[in-house]
């Protein structure tokens, strides 16, 4: 700004001007010079100020907004906290009232066992399908999911146990073990006393399961009754179940029974089993047990798992079978109401002995794992009718299983 003003009082005209009058032309030239410079100077010292407050508001407008968001950010997350807090909680609800939902089917399915057939088998999976598919599909919130339950799920459960159970005791219940081995008359002899059971003199039979030894060459199999489905006229036959133990295996003390009630051996059942197939592998030979039908309720055989005892390992090559063989209280039937016999097999399926006399009626056993002893309990038929009457004698004998010929008396 000073070189613009010097420039400006050089090009001052030199003379007067034209009312002759130089030197005061130039001094007011000059005040009007000074003045217009100061103008230029205060300028900016005069916007200073406001140049600065702008920046100053500008920064504190800032600091607000900082601030604000810094004490926005706690309830922020407060909220987004709680937001997932309340999630999990329905989620929480959603899988508790599932397994409770479940549970309570399971329940259902358990009750209703016993009176349902093989017609009823699909109806639990269909209907489980079902409540899954509308309980996953249906609820939005915690409160839908427990309406849903309350007014739909438990309902429909219930209902579902009613209708097994009235299917069941309508026509779905077994008929007693057994099977009938003569014709019984009257002296009427009215067609209708004639062959008090619906069953044939002659025994339909078939095949079950394969059952694996603890003998490689020997596989047995069992053989059950064809039964008649009274509903539809169908024929069904029995499956094999198996008495389980439930305890672990204890490593500390060697026992490791692989879930069998009886270290070495498997125990198997089923509805109307009447005989059991010996197969030797090596001589491809087979028989059965039984040369005609029987009624068996636990065949014991080797097990093909390996099981310890006291840190031993346990080998049994024998089998063992409980049965009703006779008609012994000769109505005409074997069935449960007959003698219940104990016999022992040979590896090669021949019966060795019975275990307890045969004017017993055998009813329990228990396991001795101490002695690795086998305990049977025991009627006496003291009045030789051929069935267990309530005051007959009770007795408890003993089989060693390292040795099943060696037996004894225990009480």
């Amino acid at each position: 700004m000073a070189a613009n003003f010097s420039l400006y009082i050089s090009h001052l005209p030199a003379k007067g001007d034209h009312k002759g009058r130089p030197y005061q032309s130039r001094r007011a030239t000059l005040v009007v010079a000074l003045f217009v410079g100061a103008l230029f100077v205060g300028a900016p010292l005069i916007a200073a100020p406001l140049i600065a407050a702008r920046f100053i508001a500008a920064r504190f407008i800032a600091a607000r907004l900082i601030a604000a968001r810094l004490i926005a950010a706690p309830f922020i997350a407060a909220r987004f906290i709680a937001a997932r807090f309340i999630a999990a909680r329905f989620i929480a609800a959603r899988f508790i009232a599932a397994r409770f939902i479940a549970a309570r089917f399971i329940a259902a399915r358990f009750i209703a066992a016993p009176f349902i057939d093989a017609p009823f088998i699909d109806a639990p999976f269909i209907a489980a399908r079902f409540i899954a598919a509308r309980f996953i599909a249906a609820p939005t919130n915690e409160s839908d999911t427990l309406h849903l339950y309350e007014h739909e799920i438990s309902p429909l459960l219930l209902t579902l146990t009613l209708v097994y159970l009235f299917a069941g005791c309508s026509n779905g219940n077994l008929d007693e073990k057994g099977f009938q081995v003569s014709k019984i008359t009257d002296d009427t002899d009215s067609p209708d006393t004639l062959g008090l059971n619906r069953d044939s003199l002659k025994i339909e039979t078939k095949p079950s399961n394969v059952l694996l030894t603890g003998i490689p060459h020997i596989r047995l199999t069992t053989i059950y009754k064809v039964n008649l489905n009274k509903r539809d006229n169908s024929t069904f036959i029995g499956g094999n179940n198996f008495h389980n133990g439930y305890e672990e295996a204890d490593m500390v003390s060697g026992n490791n029974w692989n879930y069998n009630i009886i270290p070495g051996l498997e125990a198997v059942y089923g509805y109307n089993m009447v005989n059991i197939s010996h197969y030797n592998i090596s001589e491809n030979k087979q028989k059965n047990f039984f040369e005609k039908p029987v009624l068996i309720k636990t065949l014991y055989y080797p097990t093909f798992s390996n099981d310890t005892l006291n840190h031993i390992p346990v080998h049994r090559s024998y089998f063992i079978v409980t049965v009703y063989n006779d008609d012994t209280n000769k109505d005409g039937f074997i069935n449960t109401r007959d003698l219940r016999r104990i016999y022992l097999f040979n590896i090669n399926g021949e019966r060795q002995m019975a275990l307890v006399n045969e004017n017993y009626s055998v009813f329990k056993s228990e396991y001795d794992a101490a002695n690795d002893f086998m305990y049977l309990f025991a009627q006496l038929d003291s009045n030789n009718n051929g069935q267990k009457e309530e005051g007959e004698p009770i007795h408890i004998f003993w089989v060693d299983l390292k040795d099943p010929v060696k037996t004894g008396r225990l009480y």
